[in-house]
């Protein structure tokens, strides 16, 4: 049996499995603080529009665009504050800022739900609308180093594995899967190293203090 076969015999696209490879190796090389990452992941985001659109998921097709624009501007963001290493710091947000995103997010999802389910004829609205709401808020958190983007990736993976499960998506299912548990990696990964940076700033603070006394 050839490879198109096999393709066949699983229902899945030869497109849709080179756009989900593409993908996997994007978040890994998140996760990894890459600078490589970006041009990865606009590739990933291009070819996931078109599938997207094919599939009649329209929130998800506007997400892909969204994400092809915001990804441009992050690796900008990144490349100001690259490391001799090629990586870049990473931080928190303040507890406040947290909860009015999310309350933003939730007026979103509800907003992009009615939309979609009023005026197209697209598959599963609500549902696709959480994967709009918060991956939009994940990439903005992204683009600025955040370690909270992990967390609402780990929601948009969870609502993700079913939905494309649903929509026949087999290969990206099964691909949200592995994003989860990168995604998992991702969060304690950045948490470890923010945390190795702060007690380095705190050193150095001491120090000088000392120092100056």
């Amino acid at each position: 049996m050839d490879v198109s076969s096999v393709f066949t015999f699983l229902q899945l696209s030869p497109l849709e499995v080179f756009a989900a490879a593409i993908t996997l190796l994007n978040v890994w090389l998140i996760t990894r603080r890459s600078m490589w990452n970006w041009p990865i992941g606009i590739l990933s985001t291009i070819l996931y529009t078109y599938i997207m659109f094919e599939y009649k998921l329209y929130s998800d097709t506007l997400t892909q665009v969204f994400f092809t624009i915001v990804q441009v501007v992050g690796w900008m963001q990144w490349a100001r504050v690259k490391e001799d290493n090629g990586q870049v710091p990473v931080g928190t947000l303040k507890s406040e800022d947290f909860m009015f995103i999310m309350a933003l997010v939730g007026l979103g999802t509800f907003a992009d739900g009615f939309l979609m389910s009023t005026l197209t004829d697209a598959a599963y609205p609500y549902w696709d609308a959480v994967i709009l709401a918060f991956s939009v808020a994940a990439q903005f958190m992204l683009n600025f180093r955040r370690i909270e983007s992990w967390l609402l990736w780990i929601v948009v993976d969870l609502d993700a594995i079913p939905l494309y499960w649903a929509k026949g998506l087999y290969s990206t299912s099964v691909l949200y899967v592995i994003f989860l548990v990168i995604s998992i990696k991702g969060l304690i990964d950045w948490n470890r190293e923010w945390k190795k940076e702060s007690e380095r700033l705190a050193d150095t603070a001491k120090f000088v203090e000392e120092n100056i006394a």
